[in-house]
């Protein structure tokens, strides 16, 4: 009898060290992934994301810092600093974009240090469900073919419902501010148009340093084949509507 409770002890004890093996070697293989920033970003669920976030991973979206930790992100519509002045996205302030799209920021942000090392892109809006653009939208107190100007109408759709448009500007970390670009972020009126930069220029509304700054952001997204628009200076799409529902799926 006593042979076979001394039997019975050594069995729970091996096994006892077995499991504390194994958890120690799952700890340490968590903390090797974890390290290995240079794989690939798999779309997969992650602990701890918002709603919004998970939309954004089921469709295939990537966290662009992830892609480049370098880029800064400033997301206006998880603050009231807009021209809604509402939160719009609550909890969720990060940068998601189509994966070949982040890719086209990364070059960006290389090319962009090397005009001015202090110099980097930030990011004030990226990929945006529909149903924040419908929330938007809904806000917006006006009459359709005006409030068309300032938000995209959601049953046409965004492209940055697709994760393919980005709104951006350039921070001088030197300065510990944004290059002046002649209005903020968000600015709804012709002097954040890009098409009449030249006529404000000669009629002294916009200064030469702020167009420059402008030809600046425009020419570094170009070289990575992102286009502007002529209505807003901060806005830049990968693809066209057309193009992005042919392709891609759109952010619900």
């Amino acid at each position: 009898m006593q042979y076979t409770v001394i039997l019975v002890l050594i069995i729970v004890l091996t096994s006892c060290v077995s499991k504390t093996k194994k958890a120690v070697l799952n700890e340490e293989v968590v903390t090797t992934i974890q390290q290995d920033t240079t794989k690939q970003i798999e779309p997969i669920a992650i602990i701890d994301t918002t709603e919004l976030e998970h939309q954004m991973l089921q469709a295939g979206l990537v966290n662009i810092q992830q892609i480049d930790s370098t880029i800064l992100t400033d997301i206006r519509y998880s603050q009231t600093n807009n021209f809604l002045k509402k939160d719009i996205y609550g909890q969720y302030n990060k940068a998601y974009a189509l994966p070949f799209v982040a890719q086209k920021l990364k070059q960006a942000q290389e090319q962009i240090k090397t005009v001015n090392p202090n110099y980097s892109l930030i990011i004030f809006d990226a990929a945006r469900p529909k149903s924040a653009q419908q929330k938007m939208w809904n806000i917006l107190d006006m009459p359709i073919a005006q409030k068309q100007k300032y938000v995209s109408n959601p049953q046409k759709g965004s492209l940055h419902n697709f994760g393919a448009a980005i709104d951006l500007s350039i921070y001088n970390d030197s300065t510990q501010s944004l290059l002046d670009m002649g209005t903020p972020y968000d600015f709804f009126g012709k002097k954040a148009y890009p098409k009449y930069e030249t006529q404000q220029l000669q009629a002294g509304e916009l200064t030469q340093l702020q167009v420059n700054n402008r030809l600046l952001l425009r020419k570094t997204m170009a070289q990575v084949g992102l286009k502007h628009i002529n209505t807003e200076w901060w806005h830049f799409n990968a693809c066209t509507r057309k193009q992005a529902w042919e392709n891609y799926k759109i952010i619900e």
